[in-house]
């Protein structure tokens, strides 16, 4: 969660290895840009806990939170996604 250079890196490092990829950001400009090179990418408002449950974030096995523009953000995320979807 979170498409900014760090995320990104991360993200193309795991597609060489082979796997699924799912990647997810609230600018539709960067997720228009580099959703042809991943399994899976959606733009949300990522604080949202409905947006969340839209695109089915249990499902993947694991989520990488690289949010660079708001602590705030990133610990808002971290928390619902341990309290609400145990992950």
């Amino acid at each position: 969660i979170g498409i900014g250079q760090f995320g990104l890196a991360i993200a193309q490092g795991l597609i060489e290895k082979n796997n699924h990829v799912c990647v997810v950001d609230k600018n539709m400009n960067i997720i228009s840009h580099i959703q042809d090179k991943f399994s899976y990418a959606f733009c949300i408002e990522v604080i949202d806990e409905t947006s969340l449950e839209s695109i089915d974030i249990k499902k993947f096995d694991t989520v990488i939170l690289s949010i660079d523009n708001s602590f705030e953000e990133l610990i808002i995320i971290a928390g619902l996604l341990k309290k609400k979807f145990k992950i």
